[in-house]
């Protein structure tokens, strides 16, 4: 008897008689189409379930062990987005370890949301549809109180309704946490808190206080929210303050600077989060090559103090642009040009090069080499040559639009793609991708767009 006993409680603790949940959806109009149920971690999607169907009901089921947090059922593109390339039509869940039942309409699947079963969902989209309808009004008041004249009676009434409306949003943060304690839609209201601004500042010097402020009073310690995108969203929210499309691609990066030390100083409570923001910074800044700010990472943040399981895994990766940046030798390059014929790059006889990977499928490289190839022909007034790579694993596809769009420099491909020698050698992972060396092959800069390929030329 008490080695079945023993057994019972070996199968209970292996999940094999592990309870099931059940995720029910009604939703009108919803096109024959395959509908994909993922967990969300930060930015990233994990699929846990999908099914395709014909109707309009919908049924996942959810192991009782399923992290808690937030779960997106992805249901497919409109017309409108499969030919504009939008992205999906989709509704975010709590689970909690309760049933879900839910209805909506596939075209407007958010303004249309219905919680029929889960408290945790019910406490957050009542927050949330409370909430954007406070956001709604002080957007609008905002933009009165930055542009009208500041000695009415009417500024003076929109400056009272631009504080007293901040003054809701705290409360409705504050009530909602107070009454549901422990509820994981409270764990996420918590990070709506904001900081509180005072109606008669200019734009700057609010600004500048959500730069200092922004971060008091939230939670960046709290682990349950890795299975939520709310972290991310608040440090995109944040980096916002620092953005200017005006700024040139170095003195963005200077003000990013700025913003990651704010960021990984006020976020470095628990070890786990502060390693996820640490590596969401860096592939964020990694995919804009933002190179300057990934080297203020490795250099102040990556250090032996820096306790995170990505650490390792961060300082290779952006060691790998040490190598390759300004003032450092290029890898010489050995390619077959169009001929079959091969070619080097430290064969090169000219005073500089530029070294461009391209590939025929990239839109950007696409809208930038008729630039380049207008400059190369009836602007260039230094002795650079372009050696341009594709990166295309079609030899016959590049070949046709080297000879169709006649390009005039020296051609070459990597037919293994982002996996061939060159690419790793140059810490491939983007294109259009440019450096710009002198006869030595040293790497004297990395413009990202066309102009800032101009005015890089300019310097030399």
């Amino acid at each position: 008897m008490k080695t079945l006993l023993t057994f019972y409680l070996a199968v209970l603790s292996t999940g094999l008689f592990s309870q099931y949940y059940s995720i029910h959806a009604y939703i009108l109009r919803l096109p024959a189409s395959k509908i994909v149920l993922t967990r969300i971690h930060g930015d990233d999607l994990y699929t846990i379930d999908s099914l395709n169907t014909l109707g309009q009901d919908l049924s996942f089921n959810l192991a009782g062990n399923s992290p808690t947090g937030l779960y997106r059922i992805i249901l497919g593109k409109t017309r409108r987005a499969e030919f504009m390339g939008g992205p999906p039509q989709s509704i975010d869940l709590i689970f909690n370890r309760e049933n879900i039942s839910i209805s909506s309409d596939f075209n407007f699947p958010a303004d249309s949301l219905k919680i029929i079963e889960s408290e945790e969902n019910k406490i957050y989209y009542s927050f949330l549809n409370q909430h954007n309808q406070l956001e709604n009004r002080f957007e609008q008041v905002y933009q009165i109180v930055m542009n009208y004249p500041k000695s009415t009676e009417f500024f003076r009434s929109a400056v009272n309704e631009f504080d007293n409306l901040q003054k809701e949003q705290r409360k409705l943060v504050e009530d909602y946490t107070a009454k549901y304690p422990g509820t994981f839609a409270s764990r996420i209201i918590k990070m709506y808190r904001t900081p509180y601004l005072e109606g008669t500042w200019t734009e700057m010097e609010r600004v500048l206080y959500m730069r200092e402020h922004f971060f008091e009073g939230l939670d960046f310690g709290d682990t349950f929210l890795l299975n939520s995108n709310i972290y991310t969203k608040k440090i995109i929210d944040y980096l916002s303050l620092y953005r200017n499309p005006n700024l040139v691609q170095s003195e963005q990066e200077d003000l990013f600077i700025e913003a990651v030390d704010k960021i990984l100083s006020s976020t470095n409570q628990d070890r786990d989060v502060y390693g996820f923001i640490l590596n969401y910074l860096v592939k964020g800044f990694e995919k804009f090559k933002f190179e300057k700010v990934l080297t203020h990472i490795a250099d102040n943040w990556l250090n032996e103090s820096c306790e995170t399981d990505n650490r390792a895994m961060l300082l290779k990766r952006v060691e790998s642009y040490r190598k390759m940046a300004p003032g450092k030798i290029a890898p010489d390059i050995i390619l077959e040009d169009m001929n079959g014929d091969p070619v080097a790059l430290s064969g090169s006889d000219h005073k500089y090069t530029m070294v461009l990977f391209w590939a025929t499928w990239c839109p950007h490289c696409k809208s930038m080499i008729p630039e380049l190839k207008e400059w190369y022909n009836k602007k260039r007034e230094i002795d650079l040559e372009i050696m341009a790579i594709s990166i295309d694993t079609s030899k016959t596809e590049w070949q046709k639009v080297v000879t169709n769009e006649q390009l005039p420099w020296i051609n070459c491909n990597e037919p293994s793609g982002w996996d061939g020698k060159t690419a790793i050698d140059y810490n491939l992972y983007a294109t259009p991708t440019m450096f710009i060396l002198d006869k030595n092959r040293k790497i004297l800069a990395k413009p990202v767009t066309f102009y800032e390929f101009t005015q890089d030329v300019k310097k030399l």
